[in-house]
């Protein structure tokens, strides 16, 4: 019996270290094509008022979702284990649901203020730019603007995974969100131009999301609408949020 748990806790650390190693490499591939997204970006458009409107306007969702996203990962996890270890996979499975409802209304009513007052907010984010660069920076910045519902899917799906203790394929997102951009810019930046390296972007984004949701359905999970701010477990997210 005792050689029996020895080798199955030998087994488990192996398979950690195995994981570890993985998640590693991957991390190290994924800087490599970040570095080659970047690279193919300034070789197609170089230094230019375009290239800048582009990162203004993706200064939005990017820059505000690191923060709520790195939050929405640390709060969720333990009040997901939590429940999953007092009421079962399905009750878990249903916070899931009732978060991700709750915080695609929030980030709905932000998307909506983005685009309404998407100048106001390059005036703030880019006082300098005027003319044709203020307004192609404002179409860009609502065209980039509902990617924040795409980032709170990838981070709510990556905090679910987590929770479970699988972390392969949440490292890997990073994979084809470069991979995408890189072939959005070469493919459609030279006809579309700098609305081509947007469109690549949303979809680089949407693939962080949906490379995830085949290991959340092995899982068990399905994704429903679910709104329920009575639910304890809700509000103590919240709490932690705030």
């Amino acid at each position: 019996m005792f050689n029996k748990e020895y080798k199955t806790n030998t087994i488990s650390t192996a398979n950690m270290v195995k994981a570890s190693g993985v998640v590693a490499l991957i991390g190290v591939v994924s800087k490599l094509l970040g570095f080659i997204r970047e690279t193919v970006i300034a070789a197609v458009f170089g230094a230019t008022g375009v290239t800048d409107s582009y990162l203004v306007a993706y200064m939005l969702p990017s820059v505000l979702f690191a923060s709520i996203g790195a939050a929405i990962v640390t709060v969720f996890i333990p009040v997901y284990t939590e429940v999953n270890n007092r009421q079962g996979n399905q009750a878990a499975f249903a916070l899931i649901n009732k978060f991700g409802t709750a915080a695609l209304l929030l980030v709905g009513v932000l998307v909506l203020m983005g685009e309404i007052f998407a100048p106001a907010v390059v005036r703030v984010l880019a006082p300098g730019f005027s003319g044709s660069t203020f307004d192609l920076t404002v179409s860009l910045t609502r065209l980039l603007t509902p990617v924040m519902v795409l980032l709170t899917l990838s981070y709510l799906a990556t905090a679910s995974l987590n929770a479970q203790r699988k972390f392969t394929v949440p490292a890997a997102i990073g994979l084809p969100y470069n991979i995408i951009i890189i072939g959005a810019t070469l493919l459609l930046g030279r006809t579309f131009g700098i609305f081509g390296l947007a469109i690549g972007t949303i979809l680089a984004v949407a693939s962080q999301f949906f490379i995830q949701l085949p290991s959340l359905y092995k899982s068990g999970y399905r994704m429903r609408l679910k709104l329920d701010f009575a639910d304890p477990n809700l509000r103590k997210i919240g709490l932690l949020l705030g």
